[in-house]
């Protein structure tokens, strides 16, 4: 591939499959990558076999990637990938989103509080895993701690959907809104935190 775009910052993104075969799509987490191949994580039970053509898209802090990669391997929920073709790389249409491993989310201004966990974060937002279903496009207070830093602001619910694996689970995005100097630094910690987790083996 001639690109100028170093495609090992997509470590431990968030990506966008799509199965040739049956134009089903999916989402998993890039665990390794490199010009000629690329570990995807799989959030779902794809039941993926060798030979498989997938068509990925993932969004870094430059560019959103778009690449094609056929299947060489399967283990359990990890999927290997041989690339093919060019990478067409643009203007990111998203701020890319890192796994949030051990952060834990209280939700204020719903009915009830609501307990969640971080599953994803970014520089604009968070994705939550939680037992409560909650109204789509309310504001909300949250706290959100974790390790490294523990941060209160406001946000708003853009979605609220049943989750694909867990069972009784509802996959939540929240969009933040506009926070103070002190908070939006204590978010950029939580960030960088998540950005810098190693691949898993």
């Amino acid at each position: 591939m001639q690109h100028d775009f170093n495609v090992e910052v997509l470590k431990n993104t968030r990506c966008r499959l799509q199965r040739h075969a049956d134009l089903k799509f999916f989402s998993g987490w890039i665990r390794g990558i490199d010009d000629k191949s690329m570990k995807v994580e799989l959030n779902e039970d794809v039941k993926a076999v060798v030979g498989d053509r997938f068509y990925v898209e993932a969004s870094g802090e430059e560019a959103i990637v778009c690449l094609t990669g056929d299947t060489v391997g399967v283990h359990k929920s990890n999927v290997d990938l041989a690339l093919e073709g060019l990478q067409i790389c643009s203007r990111p249409g998203q701020l890319p989103r890192y796994q949030a491993d051990g952060i834990e989310v209280m939700l204020y201004g719903l009915e009830s509080r609501v307990e969640a966990e971080a599953v994803d974060i970014s520089s604009n937002g968070i994705g939550l895993l939680c037992f409560s279903q909650v109204p789509r496009f309310v504001p909300v207070k949250m706290v959100v701690r974790s390790s490294v830093a523990c941060v209160e602001c406001d946000g708003r619910i853009r979605y609220c959907r049943r989750d694909a694996t867990e069972k009784g689970c509802f996959r939540v995005g929240v969009q933040l809104e506009p926070m103070e100097p002190a908070e939006e630094r204590m978010w950029n910690r939580l960030v960088t935190a998540a950005s810098e987790l190693k691949a898993v083996a």
